[in-house]
């Protein structure tokens, strides 16, 4: 949505009730309702707590409570996922844009590849995209454990 929209939006909940956003229907029918009701609204994900988002070459990441990294185009439409294992608290991009640092509450800090061209054969996902380093901060260990 444009940010100079801000200032002036507001929606009551009447408003989303009358347009079934808030629905059991389909994904589908969330978006069509969505657009009937503001047509610069996007629905990227319809059930995560969105902890930490990111942009990165035409797509949205998303960092979510279940502890997964989620991708989708400026439409909204699903491109990939990535599993951390805790709710993700932030996420950055190194300055090329090559890397992605995800911190989770559960202590880890993460740094990943991105656009490796191949799944990682050792992570839960459908993104091509690589952890290269993980550390876990735990308050019972003397220092950081790293893999």
């Amino acid at each position: 949505m444009p940010t100079s929209r801000l200032p002036g939006l507001t929606i009551k909940d009447k408003d989303l009730e009358k347009a079934g956003w808030f629905s059991a229907g389909s994904e589908g029918e969330c978006r069509r309702a969505l657009a009937k009701l503001d047509r610069d609204l996007v629905l990227l994900d319809d059930g995560a707590r969105v902890y930490a988002a990111v942009w990165w070459k035409g797509e949205f990441i998303l960092g979510d409570a279940s502890g997964r990294l989620c991708a989708y185009d400026t439409s909204g439409h699903f491109r990939w996922e990535h599993h951390i294992g805790s709710s993700v608290g932030d996420i950055d991009l190194s300055p090329d844009g090559k890397r992605l640092v995800v911190t989770t509450y559960a202590g880890f800090l993460c740094l990943l590849d991105l656009d490796t061209g191949e799944r990682d054969p050792f992570t839960i996902g459908t993104a091509t995209h690589r952890e290269r380093r993980r550390w876990i901060f735990w308050k019972n260990e003397p220092k950081p454990l790293v893999w």
